[in-house]
C-alpha cells in the first residue's frame, strides 16, 4: 500500500509540477529591464536569463525523463536527483547578476527543495501524511517555472 501511495505521489509531482517545462529558454528579444535592485545589477534580465537558462532547462528536462516507476524501489536515488537539482540551481543562482532573475531562480530552487523534502518524508521516512503536501509542492514547482519562463520570455 505504501509503495502505491509513493508511486502516485511521484506521478503527481511529475505530471503537475513539471508540465510545460519546454518553454524555459529565454527569447531572443528578452527584456532589458534590470528589475528591482537590492544592489546594483550587473546584468539585464535578458543577460541573466541567458546565464541560467541552460541550468534551469537542464534541471527541468532531467525530471521529464525521470523514471517514477523505480523511485519507490530506490528512494535514496530519488532524493539524490532532487539534491543534485537543488545544487545545480544554487550554482546557477550564484552566477546571476540580476536581482529579478536571481529571485526567480531562488524560487525554483526552493520549490525543488520542498519537493525533495516531501518525497524524503514519504519514501525514506515512510510518513504517508506527506502525501497531503504533494499538491502544494507540485504547484510551487509549476508556478516557479512559469514565473521564470514569463520573466525570461518577455
Amino acid at each position: 500500500m505504501n509503495r502505491r501511495i509513493a508511486t502516485i505521489a511521484l506521478a503527481s509531482v511529475a505530471l503537475l509540477g513539471l508540465s510545460g517545462c519546454a518553454t524555459l529558454a529565454p527569447s531572443a528579444s528578452g527584456s532589458n529591464d534590470a528589475g528591482a535592485a537590492s544592489g546594483p545589477d550587473t546584468q539585464t534580465v535578458a543577460e541573466a536569463c541567458a546565464t541560467v537558462a541552460d541550468k534551469v532547462s537542464g534541471v527541468a528536462s532531467s525530471f521529464q525523463t525521470f523514471d517514477i516507476s523505480t523511485a519507490a524501489d530506490d528512494p535514496q536515488a530519488t532524493i539524490a536527483v532532487f539534491t543534485e537539482a537543488v545544487d545545480a540551481l544554487k550554482a546557477a543562482q550564484d552566477a546571476v547578476g540580476n536581482s529579478e532573475v536571481r529571485e526567480a531562480t531562488l524560487s525554483i530552487r526552493d520549490s525543488f527543495q520542498a519537493t525533495g523534502d516531501t518525497l524524503k518524508k514519504l519514501l525514506v521516512d515512510g510518513d504517508v501524511t506527506a502525501v497531503a503536501n504533494i499538491g502544494t509542492v507540485s504547484g510551487e514547482v509549476r508556478a516557479s517555472l512559469e514565473t521564470f519562463a514569463t520573466l525570461c520570455n518577455s
